[in-house]
């Protein structure tokens, strides 16, 4: 760490959280942000080149649809980027938790998962759910930290990117609102699940990839 520690000019850290219009950011808004570099996980260790770098990553923040941890995650993620990138600017973007929840099982069966939506329920941390002190120790740790929200997105997109870019404090990029990556319908729920138990994972996994390409 401490070879990268401090080897920044400006830094944007985009935390996510999943399934709040990340990847929309991440293809159309970021990378045509003329004044700064973007990077996306794969070259996360050789951003320190770059001056000025957004850096967008919702695994920052955990990935909650894998049922692998109880939450705590988000916390000590954001504790270790402190040290590594001690004056980032923070875009943290959240959703309703019902519909959240929602988005996530659509995301669990996808990566094969086999539990019904109410095991999901059951077995889904409510640590996930501590927005308030998650975003409280955000503010402790980093001077700016811009919250939105995915609904505002939905509704208005312009809105959206505009306050987005105005707290980065770049022009407005030239982009085309575009609906990334729909998840399963409830109706869908049942038929995803049973697709998984029939296939087993590491195959249902590539048919969900192969339909989404």
């Amino acid at each position: 760490m401490s070879r990268m520690k401090g080897s920044f000019g400006n830094v944007v850290l985009h935390l996510g959280l999943h399934k709040t219009g990340t990847t929309f950011l991440q293809n159309y808004i970021f990378p045509n942000i003329k004044e700064y570099n973007y990077i996306d996980r794969s070259h996360f260790w050789h951003c320190g080149q770059f001056k000025n770098v957004i850096i967008s990553d919702e695994g920052f923040s955990g990935y909650p649809h894998l049922l692998d941890n109880d939450g705590s995650v988000m916390f000590e993620n954001a504790k270790f980027l402190k040290k590594v990138f001690p004056n980032a600017k923070i875009i943290l973007c959240l959703r309703n938790k019902e519909s959240w929840v929602k988005s996530l099982y659509s995301e669990y069966l996808k990566s094969g998962g086999i539990y019904s939506f109410n095991t999901f329920k059951l077995k889904f941390s409510n640590v996930w759910f501590n927005f308030d002190e998650y975003i409280s120790l955000l503010k402790n740790l980093f001077d700016d930290v811009f919250i939105c929200n995915f609904e505002d997105l939905k509704n208005h997109p312009n809105y959206f990117v505009h306050d987005i870019c105005k707290f980065i404090n770049v022009p407005i990029p030239k982009y085309k609102h575009t609906i990334v990556k729909k998840g399963f319908k409830s109706w869908q729920f049942d038929i995803a699940k049973n697709i998984n138990r029939l296939l087993g994972k590491k195959l249902s996994y590539f048919l969900w990839r192969l339909i989404k390409n």
